[in-house]
């Protein structure tokens, strides 16, 4: 749904993040969920630490969101994120996918709007050199708000490659992925495929000093600007399957609708943090592996597990077992362990599952893996396990948002209690 306070504010390519400076506050982010692992080449979330910094920036605005805070592509003045890299360091290959989360500020006119009233973008391929952009390609909204074609805008000629209608209606959250390749285009809505075209090679063609990508909610050149606002952009350098699209919208629609976290909300989440809190089991701190790697469980409020590892020459298979049932759990992973506490290391998530789900890691070296439960006891939409392992942030303090917006310089919003909330279930030699 429309976020409910904005943020004014520049992306400083200098730190590689966003930056969205609070104004008022009536709603909060609602913290993101974890990112999964699908094999993209890159993201853009919007919420402080992009993979990648911008190629170009020109009068960009946040927003409160359902993942934490949103892009606004909106307004009357010249407005730019251009995405990309060197030409001769291509992000993907001649096939892959764009998939992304789109909130129009304006209903289409078969729902009683105006449409945006005038052409607009959602996406523009092309080169920047020198201060100018060319486009190729490019993903364009009619004046009226009903229909999306795909255009190729090279060599100063339009023609179109497909189209597909649409009704949207303010404020609403749609997916929408472009997935390109030489024998095909095709175009889903909401996990649908809705249209299909020729097939086309990206990145455009450019000299191998020039920057190439693409223009998020505008042209090359910061014009025809989407009037909405952005979310989850995903990259990929292959060409997403119809399943998977349709498994991202499954799961993000019901997130999307939720819309920032209003007041009431809040307040009912914070007694419920308190609540947990006071219910809380002590922490038990663990002994620290050796080299090689192991596997613990983290525990925060009444849930138990262990994991099973077995290794067979490079392939190592981890196991969920003996725990409560009904159930998720998150698991993460590190490759080295720095010293104690072992919650300094650099964890990651890598998957949530429930008893007896396993999963196997081919080619894999030294690895150390966690089992966390999924409590969250500040209420903020982190699990405690998630905060202590990869936010390095307390599991006591809600940070839906100093998680997205005040992290020091350095990154050092640590739990510096030793091995917080941990106890060891099992520990095996990989």
């Amino acid at each position: 749904m429309k976020g409910r306070s904005t943020y004014s504010g520049e992306i400083l390519l200098a730190a590689a993040m966003l930056l969205l400076s609070p104004t008022f506050l009536v709603a909060k982010p609602r913290p993101p969920q974890p990112p999964r692992p699908e094999g993209y080449v890159a993201s853009w979330r919007f919420n402080g630490e992009p993979e990648r910094a911008p190629l170009a920036t020109v009068n960009l605005r946040g927003s409160d969101s359902w993942s934490g805070h949103a892009l606004v592509m909106a307004g009357t003045e010249k407005t730019l994120l251009a995405l990309g890299g060197k030409a001769k360091a291509k992000l993907v290959g001649e096939a892959g996918t764009v998939r992304l989360w789109f909130a129009p500020e304006w209903n289409s006119v078969s729902e009683g709007g105006t449409g945006p009233g005038v052409e607009v973008r959602l996406l523009e391929f092309g080169s920047w050199s020198g201060g100018n952009g060319l486009p190729a390609y490019a993903l364009t909204i009619h004046a009226d708000g009903g229909m999306v074609r795909l255009e190729d805008r090279r060599f100063g000629v339009v023609s179109e490659l497909f189209r597909a209608p649409f009704g949207w209606c303010a404020g609403d959250w749609h997916q929408v992925a472009l997935v390109w390749s030489p024998n095909a285009t095709q175009l889903y809505l909401d996990g649908q495929l809705a249209a299909v075209g020729r097939g086309i090679t990206l990145p455009p063609a450019a000299g191998v000093n020039d920057s190439i990508g693409f223009a998020l909610g505008s042209d090359v050149l910061g014009g025809h600007v989407a009037q909405g606002q952005f979310e989850e952009l995903f990259l990929f350098a292959r060409i997403c399957s119809s399943a998977e699209l349709a498994a991202d919208y499954e799961l993000n629609a019901p997130l999307a609708a939720l819309g920032p976290i209003p007041p009431e909300e809040d307040k009912l989440r914070q007694e419920a943090a308190l609540a947990a809190r006071a219910n809380a089991p002590a922490p038990v701190p663990p002994p620290e592996f050796g080299a090689g790697g192991g596997g613990m469980a983290m525990m925060m409020g009444g849930c138990s597990s262990e994991l099973g590892i077995t290794r067979a020459s490079n392939t190592i298979t981890v196991t969920i077992t003996n725990a409560t049932s009904g159930l998720a759990f998150d698991l993460f992973t590190t490759a080295y362990l720095a010293g104690i506490p072992t919650t300094n290391s650099l964890w990651r998530w890598l998957a949530r599952g429930t008893n007896g789900q396993s999963y196997v890691f081919p080619n894999c070296g030294n690895a150390f893996f966690v089992l966390g439960c999924t409590n969250d006891g500040d209420g903020d939409g982190l699990t405690d396990a998630y905060e202590v392992l990869v936010n390095k942030t307390s599991q006591t303090t809600n940070h839906s948002m100093t998680s997205a917006l005040h992290r020091s310089a350095d990154g050092k919003h640590f739990d510096e209690r030793p091995g917080a909330g941990l106890r060891q279930r099992a520990e095996l030699s990989v």
